[in-house]
């Protein structure tokens, strides 16, 4: 049985005793059925990593003893900033999902002039709430021991000026590959919402070191697109296919 691994907001250290959150003590009990004495794997945001294990259990509080810290070594050495346009919800929520468990470094979540779904300051903080545990769930799971960086919502001209990483739009008319690209250990990866980029994003996007690339020769929904282009990034320059990576 593979162990369950916990992600835990607080200082972890070996020979400590720590109270699990509200959420991940329901998890733990009552849906993976977990006993005194069970085995977990807990980490937080320093990205340390520890074994630990059930030390006791009350009706609202499981207490776990941290023991040894632990090697992780699921950090891609390809540094992918994603800028994702809002589409439907349940999309949504799989692109971010799938992202994070192929290694993305960070995330934001973009207002794009053709995005049929529109946020106002309420249902965004809710949204981002929500993202931001899809992303602790899908590090859990995928046995990363660092979360990506969720930014807040932006517009596509906002993102675009706040770095000079170089980066990739792709583009069914493009003519260029990802094999034709010369290899970053950085890069921004932008995806348009279910209707494409406006003629002025595209144009925004040009103007700030995005390469047009073309990802094959079908037209992809935005969330398979963006699953598609790091995966294939990720194979290329990244840690997938390599030793250091496992399913």
């Amino acid at each position: 049985m593979r162990i369950p691994r916990v992600y835990l907001d607080k200082t972890l250290n070996s020979g400590s005793t720590v109270p699990l959150t509200a959420e991940a003590h329901r998890h733990v009990i009552n849906v993976l059925r977990l006993r005194e004495k069970d085995k977990l794997i807990v980490f937080n945001t320093q990205g340390r990593e520890f074994s630990a294990y059930i030390k006791s259990i009350e009706k609202k509080q499981t207490l776990i003893a941290v023991e040894q810290q632990q090697q992780n070594h699921t950090t891609s050495p390809l540094c992918i900033e994603l800028g994702l346009s809002l589409i439907k919800n349940d999309k949504l929520d799989f692109a971010i999902q799938k992202s994070v468990e192929l290694g993305v470094n960070s995330i934001t979540p973009l207002a794009a002039n053709r995005s049929t779904v529109k946020l106002d300051s309420k249902r965004e903080l809710r949204r981002h709430a929500h993202w931001q545990g899809i992303i602790q769930s899908a590090c859990e799971q995928s046995g990363r021991n660092i979360l990506p960086r969720l930014n807040k919502l932006q517009n596509i001209s906002s993102w675009l000026k706040s770095s000079d990483t170089p980066g990739i739009v792709f583009e069914p008319t493009a003519t260029t590959g990802l094999d034709k690209l010369i290899r970053h250990e950085r890069l921004r990866i932008i995806i348009g919402p279910e209707g494409g980029f406006s003629k002025q994003e595209l144009t925004d996007i040009a103007q700030h070191r995005f390469e047009q690339v073309r990802l094959g020769p079908r037209v992809l929904r935005a969330e398979t697109a963006a699953i598609s282009a790091i995966s294939a990034l990720q194979l290329l320059w990244g840690d997938l296919g390599s030793g250091h990576y496992s399913a």
